[in-house]
């Protein structure tokens, strides 16, 4: 893999989670772009947890594949909520009054 290929991923926007797998079949979560970071020679990067205190090193070059969440369906625009006012012949109308 090389970096550029994981930056298209990190880049993305809107951003969408994505697993890492290695050469040794492993899987590594990256859930925001702050979760990821590459060394000065990009060879590694360290792949952060959810916690953002624990991390793992990968060599770059044993990523064999990018693995992106799907992204989540659109919310629906919640329909209008009907109200208890209308019009009726050219005169607002209010219930209850």
């Amino acid at each position: 893999m090389t970096p550029e290929a994981i930056r298209h991923y990190l880049e993305a926007a809107p951003f969408v989670a994505f697993r890492l797998i290695t050469a040794s079949g492993k899987k590594h979560y990256v859930p925001g772009p702050a979760f990821l970071h590459f060394s000065p020679s990009e060879k590694t990067a360290n792949v952060y947890a959810k916690d953002g205190e624990s991390f793992a090193t990968l060599d770059v070059g044993l990523i064999t594949e990018i693995l992106p969440d799907k992204r989540p369906a659109k919310r629906k625009k919640p329909e209008a909520v009907a109200t208890e006012e209308f019009h009726h012949e050219g005169h607002d109308v209010h219930e209850g009054n």
